[in-house]
């Protein structure tokens, strides 16, 4: 089997995982790749204007998957390959216009470029949606989403979850000796969506009353350089907050094991990977009320109103400390590893290819 993956980029972030997204795509390859298949990431480089980039002769593969391309360029390559190769697309997709809609009177002129990428997002979706042979989601209620926009209410859908790697997980839990550092880790790119402006807001208020010296640490890369240089001013003004930058993905999971909490508290999420890791290494999560992460794991986070940094910091008092209910971190491994995960993609795979009419 020969697959090609596509995936955004934007041009200072070439070859730089910028997210859960491309983190995932690398471990589908290693995946395929142990098996003896051939598969291979190609980036849709979005700072080299509107034109179709150069991409593989349909001849030379089998199948193509596009995972998180929302843009034109997105339909401009179904359309390519349309009626040659199966085109399968993972959208990742939740909606992020209460987002803009928040930022309008906060930041409009940053506001007026999210509209813009919303916007298309509106016209590209249900497009996108219709021309693939399938549509691969990480759970039953972002195929609702995707039908509330727009997008084919039929058969193509075929969920395959989120996974962490579960032997990676399962090696630093057994090895770590060390006592948990009065730390709260918030693992995110650090942009509007992610919130942390608000983060910082509530963990001021959390700290109130506090002897224990409590730590903030925001581990991700600075992907919007406007909000990143907003967030560095406010943290300079601030105590116990530390900017970490770009982690490669084992001093993430290190760090989270660290931490007495891991906080996310986006204004949109789909799946976050990292709120499945932290609970598979045992930390708790206080998350966001706009994922879908409940298909996953119901009431076993503590879900908070993004836009209420007083809601957060009262969520981040009962949660900081505590423990991940019995039995959690152990059906996190099992339900959602990499391992299983995968298999399940190779059969959704190998059902498009066996399908589909040339």
């Amino acid at each position: 089997m020969r697959v090609a993956y596509f995936v955004i980029t934007v041009d200072r972030f070439n070859n730089v995982p910028i997210g859960g997204v491309e983190n995932a795509i690398q471990r589908y390859i290693a995946y395929l790749q142990e098996r003896g298949h051939t598969a291979y990431v190609i980036r849709v480089d979005l700072t080299r204007g509107r034109n179709v980039i150069d991409v593989p002769d349909a001849k030379s593969i089998d199948l193509i998957h596009i995972v998180a391309v929302w843009s034109r360029e997105c339909i401009k390559i179904m359309e390519h390959y349309k009626g040659k190769v199966p085109v399968l697309l993972s959208p990742v997709y939740n909606d992020r216009s209460v987002m803009v809609e928040h930022m309008v009177s906060d930041d409009p002129e940053h506001a007026a470029i999210y509209y813009g990428f919303l916007e298309e997002l509106k016209e590209t979706i249900p497009l996108a949606c219709a021309l693939a042979d399938r549509v691969i989601v990480l759970c039953n209620s972002e195929r609702e989403a995707l039908v509330n926009a727009g997008a084919p209410d039929d058969g193509r859908y075929s969920v395959v979850p989120n996974g962490v790697d579960a032997s990676g997980i399962r090696a630093i839990a057994s090895s770590w000796r060390l006592p948990r550092a009065h730390a709260i880790v918030c693992p995110a790119r650090i942009e509007p969506n992610k919130n942390q402006l608000r983060l910082i807001e509530a963990f001021q208020e959390f700290r109130k009353g506090r002897d224990d010296n409590v730590q903030l640490w925001l581990v991700g890369l600075p992907f919007d350089d406007a909000y990143a240089t907003r967030v560095e001013q406010v943290v300079k003004k601030v105590g116990n907050v530390h900017i970490l930058g770009l982690r490669p993905t084992w001093e993430t999971l290190m760090l989270m094991r660290a931490a007495r909490l891991t906080v996310l508290p986006s204004i949109s999420e789909v799946v976050p990977l990292v709120a499945l890791e932290s609970i598979a290494l045992g930390t708790p999560v206080v998350l966001t009320d706009s994922s879908f992460i409940e298909d996953y794991l119901e009431d076993a986070v503590t879900y908070v109103d993004p836009f209420d940094s007083h809601e957060i910091a009262h969520a981040m008092r009962q949660s900081y400390g505590t423990s991940v209910a019995h039995g959690l971190s152990e059906y996190v491994l099992k339900e959602y590893s990499w391992e299983r995960i995968g298999r399940d993609l190779l059969r959704v795979y190998s059902e498009s290819i066996a399908s589909y009419e040339y």
